[in-house]
């Protein structure tokens, strides 16, 4: 079962055509209220869903991205073209 869960990661956050030049405003630094993994990674949950559907630890789902370097520059993204 594939189910689409839009995410936003601090260094990979999600792409939208409205950006403005030089990428979102907080990549330079993890905002204080982001959360930080064991190994690292910081984010934070821009929006949660509102769905009563929620992936299983096994099912495949569809991520879309932009990443950005903290000088602002767009260096990969699924939305960009």
């Amino acid at each position: 079962m594939r189910r689409l869960i839009a995410v936003a990661l601090l260094g990979l956050a999600c792409a939208s055509p409205g950006l403005p030049p030089g990428g979102p405003p907080d990549v330079a630094a993890p905002p204080s209220d982001a959360t930080i993994t064991p190994s690292g990674l910081y984010y934070k949950v821009l929006k949660p869903g509102t769905g009563t559907r929620h992936p299983a630890p096994r099912d495949s789902v569809t991520v879309h991205y932009s990443g950005w370097t903290t000088a602002g520059a767009l260096f990969d993204s699924t939305v960009v073209k």
